[in-house]
C-alpha cells in the first residue's frame, strides 16, 4: 500500500491547526509525529478491521428440557485496526534511528490527552479510505491552538500492542505490527 501516513496528534498539532489540517501536510511539517509509507522504502502491507459486538448468550434452564438461549445487547465491544508491513533496514551507522525509533517514540507518547479524549493516533490510507481515521480534535484559534477554544475529538486510536521482527542479515527489511484500539462514537 502507498503513501500511507500512520501519526499521532497533539494539542498543537489539531486538526485544524496552521500546517497541520491534513495528514499530509502534518507529515511535510511535524514529520517526528509521522510514520510515512511509501513504497520501495517503508510497505505497509496488510490493514485488518476487528470488530466485535457485545451480545451476550445468557442460557434459560428450563425444567421440561427445553433449550433456550435469551440474548442481552450491550452494544459495542471493541474495535482494532491491525497493521502489518515492512521498514527498511537502517545502514549501519543510522542504528535504529529513523522510522523504527519514531514507532516506540510513537508508543511511548501519551495515548490521549485533554484534546484527544478517545485516543491520538490516526491513519491515512488513501487507497482504503475505509481504514483513514483522523482525531478531528480543532481549536478556534487555528494559528495558535492552545490560546483558543478546544473541540475534543469525537474518536481516535491508540496504540495497543505492536511487534517488530528481523529474520537474518540477509533480509533487507524489519517486519512490523502495530494493533490501533478505537475510541469515540462509531457511527
Amino acid at each position: 500500500m502507498a503513501d500511507a501516513i500512520l501519526y499521532y496528534r497533539t494539542v498543537n498539532t489539531l486538526s485544524n491547526t496552521t500546517n497541520a489540517t491534513t495528514p499530509a501536510a502534518l507529515a511535510t511539517n511535524f514529520s517526528a509525529q509521522c510514520l510515512s509509507f511509501t513504497f520501495s522504502d517503508n510497505i505497509l502491507e496488510t490493514l485488518q478491521f476487528n470488530y466485535v459486538n457485545n451480545v451476550i448468550d445468557i442460557p434459560v434452564p428450563i425444567a421440561d428440557g427445553t433449550r433456550k438461549i435469551n440474548k442481552q445487547e450491550n452494544g459495542l465491544k471493541s474495535i482494532q485496526l491491525i497493521i502489518n508491513g515492512r521498514f527498511k533496514k537502517p545502514s549501519a551507522q543510522d542504528s535504529l534511528d529513523g522510522d523504527i525509533t519514531k514507532l516506540i517514540n510513537m508508543s511511548k507518547t501519551a495515548q490521549v490527552d485533554t484534546s484527544h479524549i478517545f485516543g491520538v493516533v490516526g491513519i491515512y490510507a488513501p487507497s482504503s479510505p475505509e481504514f483513514s481515521l483522523d482525531p478531528n480534535a480543532t481549536s478556534s484559534n487555528a494559528g495558535n491552538p492552545t490560546s483558543g477554544t478546544i473541540t475534543p475529538a469525537t474518536k481516535g486510536y491508540t496504540i495497543s500492542s505492536w511487534d517488530l521482527g528481523y529474520m537474518s542479515p540477509k533480509v533487507r527489511t524489519y517486519d512490523f505490527r502495530v494493533v490501533l484500539s478505537f475510541g469515540g462514537t462509531w457511527a
